[in-house]
């Protein structure tokens, strides 16, 4: 009797990405590496990624006469994609570190603000 392939699932696209971004890492080293991200600094309150995000809303602020809203964007998305390319070339819970930080940066500084702006035509 032939063999009969068996088609495997394929995993789903936040999966993948999950796995593309925890290559090489232990899941503790990876959750581990997100909550210093995350976790308030004692006597400052917020977390590193917090702080980043408050740097790129203050860019913005500041620059908002000359190129507004585009230099924060601009910043936030390069620090981001330079992340991202440097924990996809050499995983490691620094570089998910670098990489969960600039996201964090990017949404809470860059995206919300502009969602907030698009939806109530306040900057």
């Amino acid at each position: 009797m032939p063999a009969v392939p068996v088609e495997e699932e394929k995993p789903g696209f936040w999966k993948r990405v999950w796995r593309l971004l925890t290559r090489g890492i232990s899941p503790y080293a990876a959750w581990g590496a997100l909550a210093a991200a995350v976790v308030p600094i004692p006597g400052i309150g917020y977390g590193v990624g917090r702080i980043w995000g408050s740097v790129l809303f203050q860019i913005g602020q500041w620059t908002n006469g000359v190129i507004p809203g585009l230099l924060p964007d601009l910043i936030g998305l390069s620090v981001l994609a330079l992340a991202f390319r440097a924990l996809v070339l050499r995983p490691g819970a620094v570089r998910f570190f670098y990489f969960s930080t600039a996201a964090i940066g990017a949404a809470t500084g860059v995206l919300w603000p502009d969602v907030v702006a698009f939806m109530t035509g306040v900057r």
